[in-house]
Order: structure tokens, then sequence, then C-alpha cells
């Protein structure tokens, strides 16, 4: 997700990883590296088929994914001899095997796109991160989309191969996309016989009957970049959110949920988190309880680099593991006594007639149980979440 504008003292950073606008090799502008990614001049798309495609590209995070494409595609000069010779075949692509004199050299990528665990990120390779996040949306798109019906694999075929290459040409873009865990990526250069270096090992089958489903699932996925709240949750769990200069922004935040009395200087900070985190919460139980048993693997694959933070994951090399040194956030936000506090204003007070003829005001009572209705919701996401590492180990 993109870095947006964050409030009471946030520091925003490197954050959401989604989508892109990916340019046309054989575009007739200037500046084909700026212009929109358009249908492939291999394949004559029905209507149905481009409006689609112009659906999955022109979301909310197309603008941010312009810096991506601008910065580390691969050059024209390098791309148009493979357009004939391999882009546009059924051939198999071993990216790693293909040369680019003209696109520079990759170790300029190598500080950029290291995992933020390994190495601190310089705030001037931010906007690149950001960037690339979202240029990694539309192939997850693209890949939930066939596996739903939504579009045919042959739709997007000569895109997504002539994509996958200028993108990922260089070692230090694939080592990100690895880091990362971009599942959904990694499945979708496999069924367009682009060797990224990655095995998956199976292909999942298409739900042909359920193409709507997936159409409303983009547009669900889309309020998340309206909701400011959600935001800096994602942020925060990303480890780029500074809350404070002086201590880890994850330790205040625990520390701060722990202790009910204790006093912080950024208080209401660290409550737009709770509210952020609770919102990222209903946003899933939202999304699972309309899909059906079979489809909430496929679709919590989406999210599931947050689900793992937020539920205390690890990513390893056969997937994701339960960390005991990563905390567990929804259980400590339902554990937390703090909680109760700041739920006093969703209370109400109810007036009822005296049996002498006046009114009295009863005590303050809670018109639903924000700490129940959190914990209900939470073992809702924490069924998707299982059934998503599942799917996502094959």
């Amino acid at each position: 997700m993109t870095t947006k504008p964050l409030m009471m003292g946030f520091m925003s950073s490197d954050a959401i990883g989604r989508a892109t606008v990916a340019p046309n090799p054989r575009s007739k502008e200037k500046n084909p590296k700026n212009s929109e990614m358009q249908p492939s001049p291999q394949k004559t798309l029905s209507s149905e088929a481009h409006f689609r495609i112009n659906f999955l590209r022109n979301g909310p995070w197309s603008q941010e994914a312009r810096t991506a494409w601008r910065q580390l595609a691969a050059s024209d000069l390098d791309i148009a001899p493979l357009d004939t010779s391999l882009i546009d075949s059924d051939k198999t692509i071993d990216v790693s095997s293909l040369k680019f004199p003209n696109s520079g050299s990759q170790a300029r990528f190598k500080r950029a796109l290291a995992a933020h665990w390994e190495v601190d990120i310089l705030s001037k390779h931010f906007e690149l991160r950001n960037s690339l996040d979202e240029a990694l949306c539309v192939f997850q798109l693209y890949e939930l989309a066939i596996e739903s019906g939504y579009l045919l694999v042959e739709d997007v075929w000569y895109d997504v191969r002539r994509d996958l290459v200028r993108l990922f040409w260089s070692k230090p873009a694939r080592t990100y996309l690895e880091k990362y865990g971009f599942h959904l990526v990694k499945i979708l250069a496999q069924r367009v016989g682009v060797n990224l270096g990655f095995e998956i090992g199976y292909l999942p089958q298409s739900q042909s009957a359920e193409e709507g489903r997936f159409a409303a699932f983009v547009s669900h996925f889309t309020t998340i970049y309206d909701d400011q709240l959600i935001c800096n949750w994602l942020e925060f769990l990303d480890d780029f959110q500074v809350l404070d200069h002086e201590e880890n922004s994850k330790d205040v935040f625990y520390d701060f949920l722990r202790h009910e009395r204790k006093s912080f200087d950024i208080e209401s900070d660290l409550v737009m988190l709770i509210l952020g985190a609770e919102k990222f919460t209903h946003h899933l139980f939202q999304l699972q309880s309309w899909l059906t048993e079979s489809e909430k693997p496929l679709y919590g694959s989406f999210y599931s680099y947050w689900m793992a933070l937020q539920f205390g994951f690890d990513r390893s090399d056969n997937g994701y593991r339960r960390d005991r040194d990563f905390v567990d956030w929804s259980a400590e936000i339902i554990r937390s006594k703090r909680l109760l506090k700041y739920m006093i204003a969703d209370t109400y007070v109810e007036r009822e007639p005296s049996r002498a003829g006046k009114s009295k005001e009863n005590m303050p009572r809670f018109e639903y149980n924000p700490i129940g209705e959190f914990s209900d919701a939470i073992k809702e996401v924490q069924k998707l979440w299982k059934a998503t590492l599942v799917h996502i180990k094959g």
C-alpha cells in the first residue's frame, strides 16, 4: 500500500504491497515507460476482457506504481529483441539467464530493495519500495482473476510475461519478491512460463463460476486506500511507523496495551493503532463472511503478509511459522485492560420512567460488547489465516 499522510505525529515510510501500471514497450508514445499498459497486440481481446483488465490496472494503486516502472524496469533496447524471440511464444523464459546491457548495473538496487529486517532502510529508498509494492498488486490481482475465472490466462499471457521480465530482470528485485512472500506473483509467473527462480510445484485450478465474487473482492480491497486507520495499522505492522524516536515502536505499543494506568505522551497515536487493528480485523471478517470455504484460502493469500504480522508469524523456507519472539497483536489487544477504557465512548445512557413518574438515569452500559465482538471477529479471521497457510504450502 502506498505511503499516505499520517495523523497525529505518525511518520510514514515503507508500507503495504500492491499494484501496477505497466508500460507497453510497443507504445508509440515518446516515453513508453510512463505510459499505461495497453492490451497485447498479440491477441484480440473481447470488449468484456478489455474492460476487466482495465478495471484491474486503474485502481488507486496505479499512480504510486509508476516510480517502480520508471526506475526498475528493463530498458526498451533490452526488451525489444525478446518480443519476437521469447515473450510472444509458449517457451519458458529463464529471467536469470537473460542479458540486459542497456538497463544499467543491478548493484544500484541491492541496498534499496534489501529486506528491512536485515539492513536499515534509508529514507531516500522509501518511495521506490512503496512503488514496487504497488507495482506487484496487479500481478496478484491477475492471478486471483485467473483462479476465479474473471480472466482467462490467454487474455494476459503476453502482457504478464513481458512485464514480469521487465520488472524482475535484476536479482535484487527477484530477491525482494521472495523475501516479502508475494505468493500469488510466484504462481502467476509459473502459470505463464516465466522462471524467476522460485518453484511453486502446483497451479491452482480456475473456479469459473465465481467471477462475480472476484469483482466484489477488488471493490472491497480498494476501500483500504481510503481508510487512514487501517493504513496506519498496516504501516505499523511493517515496522515503518515511527511512534517514538527513542524507543522501538512495537515496544511502546506493547507496553501501552499491557499497562492500564501508565501515561504516554503519544497516547492518542496509540489509541489510533487499536482502532486501526480493529478496523482491519473487521475488514477481513467481512471478506470471509461472504466467501465459500473453498474460496477463503485463495483470497486470504492476498492478505497473507499482513495476517502473518498481526498473528505473530515469521517467514521461513516453507512459508510461515509461529515465532514466539513475534507478538500476536490480536491476542494482546483482546487481553488489554486498557481497551475497555477507550470503549466508554460507545456506551449509551438509558432513561426510563421511575415509579414516581420521574425519569431516572441508569448507569452507563455498553450497547454491545466491543471486546467480545472483536474477539469473535478474530476467531473467524484466525480460521481464514489457518486455511490460507495450508493453501500457501500447497
